[in-house]
């Protein structure tokens, strides 16, 4: 599958959450180091949201 890259869609989106138009859900923020525990979450269905991870430290 490949992906086409549209920068005014970008644009849009961005503007949208920019706004509040859009709402970002992000369910948790975990360290790079629990990705595995995250893409189980994820692949289970057990998220409402997005979940984010991190690299570094967020001090």
């Amino acid at each position: 599958m490949s992906v086409k890259r549209d920068m005014a869609a970008f644009a849009e989106i961005a503007r949208g959450i920019g706004t509040g138009a859009l709402k970002v859900i992000v369910s948790e923020t975990l360290p790079l180091t629990q990705a595995p525990q995250a893409l189980a979450a994820s692949r289970d269905g057990h998220v409402r949201g997005k979940i984010v991870l991190t690299v570094g430290s967020l001090e």
